[in-house]
């Protein structure tokens, strides 16, 4: 009886030391952008204010929301073009290849004003976008940076960045190998797959634009507003584990139980 006290007592302990899981991400402010680009096309700067303020600054905000985004654990959320009322090529509005080329293009991602996180030449297509019409620039994500500071309490997230473009041609040819389907892995309207879960999705696509060749079947001139050219960018927000102080105080519980045990046995012997 006074084992199963003492586990009791020092399983509750240790729950209470560790953090939280049920906490979730919570992100007031993204901010992209790269240096000026010699010999290239400029800078890109884009911006994300959830609810942050003055504090959340960018000269081209394309994603805006009075509130932080919530993003709950194993949940993502993920941000790609955003046209809203935008029409024509303006609709395009985070087609981060056509401000990437050159020196200094690649891109660097800052969450809640954090330390700013090098991209893996993903969304400037390598520093070398041509401006081909059929030069397809899809990609599926690839994971920049994991244990990310996401949240007030300590959250952690994952970033992944990746391309969707089934506006560029050669007809029926998407770059994103190996399921070529022209958006980061699964496709569809959130981008995602089976590695990250829940998609919060903001964005959207727009009209094929005149001497563009599309995709069959994703982005023609009778598709709507379903074609993309436009940076992606993911973040997952990580189930957190036990700090170190919490599995310190399980083992030093579990060799107690075993020396109170011990202590037993040899004074029944």
């Amino acid at each position: 009886m006074a084992i199963l006290a003492i586990a009791a007592l020092l399983i509750g302990a240790g729950l209470f030391a560790a953090p939280s899981v049920s906490q979730a991400g919570t992100i007031s402010c993204i901010q992209v952008s790269n240096t000026s680009a010699v010999g290239g096309t400029g800078i890109g700067t884009y911006t994300g204010n959830f609810g942050g303020g003055a504090s959340c600054t960018g000269t081209n905000t394309i994603w805006s929301s009075a509130s932080p985004i919530v993003i709950p654990v194993g949940g993502t959320l993920v941000l790609t073009q955003n046209p809203g009322t935008l029409t024509g090529a303006a609709a395009y509005n985070f087609d981060t290849s056509d401000f990437g080329t050159g020196a200094g293009s690649n891109y660097k991602i800052s969450i809640n004003g954090g330390t700013a996180i090098a991209d893996a030449s993903i969304l400037n297509f390598g520093g070398v976008d041509d401006s081909g019409l059929n030069t397809n620039e899809s990609r599926n994500w690839t994971v920049i940076a994991t244990n990310v500071p996401c949240g007030p309490g300590g959250e952690l997230c994952t970033v992944a960045t990746g391309y969707a473009d089934n506006l560029h041609g050669p007809s029926g040819v998407c770059a994103d190998a190996p399921d070529r389907n022209c958006f980061p892995n699964g496709g569809g309207g959130a981008f995602t797959n089976v590695a990250f879960g829940n998609p919060i999705f903001i964005g959207g696509g727009a009209a094929l634009l005149a001497g563009f060749p599309g995709q069959p079947g994703s982005c023609t001139a009778t598709s709507g507003n379903s074609c993309f050219d436009a940076g992606a960018i993911l973040i997952f927000e990580q189930a957190r584990v036990p700090e170190p102080s919490s599995l310190l105080l399980l083992g030093v519980g579990i060799m107690a139980m075993a020396a109170y045990g011990g202590g037993l046995l040899r004074k029944n012997s």
